[in-house]
């Protein structure tokens, strides 16, 4: 049993040097038999809604997905807070007739071998602030906006989402947040998720920072940070939990 995953590599078109990598990532996880992919959210800096364009726009990185879950390999795609609300377009697409694809919202256990194995996007920990939660769960995914992705044009949402994004990353840029004091967050909250999971390995992204440590009970975190510039993934197997390169 081989798991890689990857998240955050907010591709923005199919010029984007992040969709290379993301296709390498695929093949790399075809060729070296992985029987579990986790995609752990803002694969896809704007996706969104039952919109066929998706697909259309990134087709070799579907079908490759499609050719993982054909051999059998479990697939997991996880939301994030730029890429949800995506049930009707896998099912557009096919992706939920396969019994081994999990589209989740949250969160999820996996069974590995003898090891417990917790997969997340990495902003349901209970790490972020009120308003953060109060945003995320009640206005990108409510059903207000879940309702707007279904009913309006591609172009529409795909320049509203590409405008918030922006929008949001400014405001990140402005705060001038401090990588140690957020890596740090971010380790506080993954002992305080093992106190309620008591996992043995836990992957998360979401910080867009490197990280790799065991929690004082001997289970391991793993944060993929930047794919697009590490070309690192999250890997693990019977004898480590670690990140590795991919390309």
């Amino acid at each position: 049993m081989k798991f890689a995953s990857i998240s955050d590599l907010h591709i923005k078109s199919a010029n984007d040097p992040s969709y290379e990598m993301f296709n390498l990532f695929l093949n790399y996880c075809l060729e070296q038999e992985i029987t579990h992919i986790g995609l752990l959210g803002d694969i896809f800096d704007l996706m969104i809604g039952p919109h066929l364009e998706f697909y259309h726009d990134f087709k070799p990185a579907f079908e490759l997905i499609r050719e993982g879950l054909r051999k059998g390999i479990k697939i997991y795609y996880l939301e994030g807070n730029h890429d949800f609300h995506l049930e009707g377009f896998f099912r557009l697409i096919g992706f939920t007739k396969f019994p081994n694809f999990t589209y989740s919202k949250g969160a999820t256990s996996i069974q590995f071998g003898h090891k417990i194995l917790y997969i997340s996007h990495g902003d349901d920990l209970g790490n972020s602030s009120l308003g953060y939660n109060i945003y995320s769960r009640f206005i990108l995914r409510g059903r207000f906006v879940s309702l707007l992705a279904k009913i309006a044009p591609y172009r529409l949402v795909t320049g509203i989402g590409h405008f918030w994004s922006n929008h949001s990353r400014m405001n990140k840029k402005q705060k001038h947040l401090n990588d140690d004091v957020i890596r740090q967050k971010f380790r506080d909250a993954t002992q305080q998720f093992w106190t309620k999971k008591k996992f043995d390995v836990l992957i998360i992204g979401h910080s867009h920072l490197q990280d790799s440590f065991a929690l004082s009970q001997g289970a391991i975190v793993l944060n993929n940070g930047n794919p697009a510039n590490t070309r690192l993934c999250a890997y693990v197997d019977a004898q480590r939990a670690a990140l590795i390169a991919f390309a």
